[in-house]
């Protein structure tokens, strides 16, 4: 089977879908120039681009250029899901030290002050939810004299 340019690009945007084509070519360390020149004339890559495109993709050229054989693995996640795994294992890792110092933490325990920050933490994006974290940590320093 000769390969063709369409079913490559076919195969390429749905590999690195929903990122954006050029926008993953950065993240990944792709050279802009040579995608967006690939993409201009409409002509398959030079092997070291296809190379890299496979590589980055976790796929096999073969599978870029039209065979059957499997597809690419799935993107593992979004930088978006990523952040919010690694906040998912830092709350874990702050509850349990919590319990190890103090014992379970009922919530009527809890201060109405103390109940109004957890809920605006709980409610807040990832974002949010990092600012939380670092004003504690500066609060933390600042109450022990770090």
């Amino acid at each position: 089977m000769e390969p063709d340019f369409d079913l490559f690009l076919a195969r390429l945007r749905s590999a690195v879908h929903p990122e954006p084509l050029y926008g993953w070519a950065m993240r990944v360390g792709i050279n802009k120039a040579s995608l967006n020149s690939v993409l201009a004339r409409k002509t398959l890559p030079k092997v070291e681009l296809l190379l890299q495109l496979a590589s980055a993709l976790g796929c096999s050229v073969d599978w870029l250029l039209g065979s059957d054989l499997p597809a690419c693995a799935p993107p593992a996640a979004t930088p978006e899901e990523l952040i919010q795994a690694e906040l998912a294992i830092v709350m874990e890792q702050i509850s349990a030290a919590l319990k190890a110092r103090l014992g379970p933490v009922h919530q009527a325990m809890l201060t109405p002050d103390e109940r109004q920050v957890l809920q605006a933490y709980r409610q807040a994006d990832a974002n949010g939810k990092q600012a939380y974290l670092g004003l504690a940590e500066a609060l933390g320093k600042q109450r022990s004299g770090g």
